[in-house]
């Protein structure tokens, strides 16, 4: 059986079946990569054809040989190989380049967002492996981030040619460099795993070799009831509680997994799943390490109660016997409120136009001037 790769025009397809052929069946792959048997699916599959150089694909593998594929993240400091395959570049000269995600389209070139670039020459099939060195420096203290891969052909140099009666001229190459959409890859990076730190909760670094799992052991919105993990999910859901808005409920719904997601989108840096993994819990207590604030300023300014009321009022109501009309001082402030604030400090680092300067009001007992304010200087109770 002969196996040819070639691409045609509906005429020419037609003016070939006119031709006739030997009854051993030709099979003919096509780059849509659908076979046409003895040429009777041509009407059900135009071929065009096509004389432009390609990059046809690139795959990431963790060996020289590649037989082992890269399956969801790389751990940084490690060595990966690019396998880069192309159509109509035989020998060659291929660039690698590696942006953070985002920050380079396929119609430009630059140098903002940059952090490695390899090349190397396409064999007589061309084909070439390219060795990537990830680096921790590329992540800049984040726990892991996206990387896109851009693949191009050719270069461009210049020659200056010195004469010896003093007169010289510069030679310029006509190697083409042009960039396309195949030849985009993209590339999960993550911090090294890490033993459990002081200060460090166990619970929230438990999992994190899992980070190749593909899910298995991942808890989801349908299957966290099995794990008898509602402690947990309520711990996510009060730390983030400044991503999108939540309740500390013990529950997974639908807005866990969209603080989830936009925490993974934001800060993480990663691809949203709304998924809880070791590579969550682990961003979520550096999170918390990275953006903090002074604690002492959420303290009620009255200078009468202990900083957080004194407790009275409890049972007591203005009206109707719902929370919102309790006069009930509560001894704190809930947590949800100190991980929205750390959200907030968040989101001014990376917007890089304002800072928390201070905070004037944290906690407010009946004493306290603003609510004084607002019931004609009368405390209540």
């Amino acid at each position: 059986m002969a196996k040819i790769e070639l691409s045609l025009t509906n005429s020419q397809v037609e003016e070939i079946k006119k031709v006739p052929i030997e009854k051993t069946p030709i099979y003919m792959e096509l780059f849509s990569k659908e076979w046409v048997k003895d040429l009777k699916l041509s009407k059900k599959t135009p071929i065009e054809y096509t004389d432009k150089e390609d990059i046809t694909s690139i795959a990431f593998y963790r060996d020289k040989d590649c037989k082992e594929a890269v399956k969801g993240f790389v751990e940084s400091g490690q060595t990966i190989y690019a396998r880069v395959t192309t159509r109509g570049l035989d020998d060659s000269d291929i660039a690698l380049f590696i942006y953070k995600h985002g920050t380079v389209t396929e119609e430009e070139t630059s140098t903002k967002g940059g952090v490695y670039m390899v090349s190397g020459e396409t064999d007589a099939k061309g084909i070439t492996v390219l060795k990537i060195k990830t680096d921790t420096s590329w992540l800049k203290e984040k726990q892991s981030e996206t990387f896109d891969i851009f693949v191009l052909e050719g270069g461009a140099k210049e020659t200056a040619v010195i004469i010896p009666n003093g007169r010289g001229y510069t030679e310029r190459n006509t190697t083409k460099f042009f960039q396309m959409g195949k030849d985009k890859g993209i590339l999960l990076l993550s911090m090294p795993k890490q033993d459990i730190e002081v200060g460090q909760s166990k619970t929230m670094v438990q999992e994190v070799n899992n980070n190749d799992c593909g899910g298995k052991y991942c808890i989801t919105q349908h299957n966290y009831k099995q794990y008898n993990c509602s402690k947990l999910i309520q711990e996510i859901n009060i730390r983030l509680a400044g991503f999108g808005g939540n309740v500390p409920t013990e529950e997974f719904t639908q807005r866990t997994k969209n603080s989830i997601m936009q925490f993974q989108r934001d800060y993480m840096g990663v691809p949203p799943t709304g998924k809880i993994c070791g590579s969550l819990l682990k961003a979520i207590d550096r999170f918390a390490a990275e953006y903090i604030f002074n604690f002492e300023e959420t303290k009620c300014k009255c200078k009468i109660c202990s900083g957080y009321g004194d407790g009275k009022n409890k049972g007591l109501y203005l009206g109707k016997k719902v929370e919102a009309y309790h006069k009930y001082e509560y001894p704190g402030i809930h947590r949800s409120l100190l991980w929205a604030l750390k959200t907030v400090l968040f989101y001014l680092k990376k917007d890089g136009r304002f800072t928390l300067n201070k905070i004037n009001s944290g906690y407010r007992c009946r004493h306290h001037p603003e609510y004084l304010k607002k019931n004609n200087n009368e405390p209540y109770g």
